[in-house]
């Protein structure tokens, strides 16, 4: 099992992405992300489950906003840049 984790410049930008996401009924979290994928130290990250990846990113794209990173978050902690189809461990 593995979620994905989609980064944002700031925690304000990650919680507006994160009620669009839970407005439409997709689980998530707004997280700090490992420290190896700060962009600054402002950064912060939406999880969601791997099932939810390409509904969650068409709403998000709709309501004006792309994240700066994907990443593939394994259920092991580690974490790997996001591929289209290639999320397998």
């Amino acid at each position: 099992m593995y979620h994905y984790l989609m980064t944002c410049p700031s925690q304000t930008q990650a919680m507006k992405a994160s009620r669009v996401l839970a407005g439409a009924g997709i689980w998530n979290a707004v997280v700090k992300p490992p420290s190896d994928l700060l962009i600054n130290s402002c950064t912060h990250g939406v999880k969601i489950r791997s099932k939810d990846l390409q509904a969650g990113l068409r709403l998000l794209h709709r309501a004006g906003w792309n994240p700066i990173t994907i990443y593939t978050a394994f259920s092991n902690g580690d974490y790997a840049p996001y591929q289209q189809g290639g999320e397998q461990p």
